[in-house]
């Protein structure tokens, strides 16, 4: 099994949300508590990049075993993030990433291990997820070749630019779960009010 590092982007300013989306409750836990403890259960190690709000976030992982990284220049974009993070990690000396955000709640370890393992069978370089809605994009893994690429990442787009310079090597996984991320404390209550939560 390759050793794959998880890499969760909470650096974002929520600036639609009104209010940092890390710390909204989920499961009676804040959310990126929540996304953690779902992705520990994977087995493999977890790293969080952190911009907008870092100090109060921080306050909530003091207890956990992940690798936070801080990113002063998360105003630039998630690109900017993921470039981080792929740097922060060289030194775990992974064999893929897998990036996920921390505003998609309803992704569960059981699709993750399902994605990982579809990964692992067809051997492609990049392997990003299929949502409800037809949209491609996170989570994705990405094998540590497409690195140098991801580091070098910029703007809001993601690694949207990586993905299609290298359409030939990627393949799109369509979950059995939904994967739905929340912009705005309205979705965020309609989320929680359709999987039941108090």
């Amino acid at each position: 099994m390759p050793k794959i590092v998880s890499l969760l982007l909470a650096a974002g300013h929520s600036s639609r949300m009104g209010q940092p989306k890390a710390l909204l409750e989920w499961n009676q836990h804040p959310l990126i508590l929540h996304q953690i403890k779902m992705l520990q259960t994977l087995g493999y190690p977890v790293a969080v990049v952190l911009g907008a709000h870092e100090e109060i976030i921080t306050t909530q992982l003091k207890d956990e075993k992940v690798l936070r990284i801080s990113h002063p220049n998360y105003d630039e974009g998630m690109g900017s993030s993921i470039a981080a993070g792929i740097s922060a990690i060289r030194h775990l000396q992974p064999e893929a990433v897998l990036i996920l955000a921390v505003d998609q709640p309803l992704v569960t370890s059981t699709y993750l291990n399902e994605l990982i393992d579809y990964y692992q069978k067809n051997q492609a370089g990049i392997v990003q997820s299929v949502s409800t809605e037809g949209w491609k994009g996170i989570p994705v893994i990405f094998n540590e070749r497409y690195f140098d690429a991801l580091e070098g990442l910029v703007g809001d787009v993601g690694a949207k630019p990586v993905v299609k310079n290298h359409m030939d090597d990627c393949l799109a996984f369509t979950p059995s779960e939904l994967l739905t991320d929340i912009d705005t404390y309205a979705q965020y209550q309609e989320l929680k009010k359709a999987t039941h939560q108090s």
